[in-house]
């Protein structure tokens, strides 16, 4: 890039490598919902938990993470869903009671879990049976979330999307 100054006989030449503050914005990349854009979680978050029912899975650089694992789950109605779990989040378990039945997760109980802004549904929220209570929305630090893929969208992602006009000055 080059910055003429009118004043000045100046030509500045910026090296086109990221700069600091973009590696960084680009390692604390969010989980956005696709429908409404609000945080569902920190990229930091995102952890490879292993489910046993896994149909398959696949690792994939996603959120600004390497190495993400993308799980695909079926639930008892047949559908599928490509999922990545991580430790935070800001999602709700909306639903009064824990399920145990049909958990991915041996040893979890499960529920839905929405969109604190628009009330979509996101994803599972994960919670060990003996800490599983009624009460509980959001994972305690021995619970996880289960996002599904096609729900969620990376924040660099979403800003790419974003298009600003270009301003040329020539004096």
């Amino acid at each position: 890039r080059i910055l003429i100054l009118p004043w000045k006989k100046v030509f500045v030449f910026v090296e086109s490598d990221l700069s600091k503050y973009q590696r960084k914005r680009l390692s604390a990349n969010f989980l956005l919902c696709r429908h409404c854009g609000f945080n569902i979680a920190a990229g930091s978050t995102v952890s490879n938990i292993k489910s046993p029912a896994a149909l398959g899975s696949y690792n994939q650089t996603l959120f600004g993470v390497e190495g993400v694992l993308v799980q695909t789950l079926r639930n008892p109605l047949g559908i599928e869903f490509e999922v990545v779990t991580a430790k935070g989040g800001t999602c709700i378990g909306s639903a009064q009671t824990w399920q145990t039945e049909h958990t991915w997760f041996p040893g979890h109980a499960w529920k839905a879990c929405t969109c604190s802004r628009c009330s979509r549904l996101i994803g599972w929220v994960f919670e060990p049976l003996q800490t599983a209570e009624a009460v509980r929305a959001f994972a305690s630090p021995n619970g996880f979330y289960a996002f599904i893929l096609d729900n969620v969208i990376s924040e660099a992602y979403a800003d790419s999307l974003l298009v600003s006009p270009k301003i040329t000055s020539y004096s």
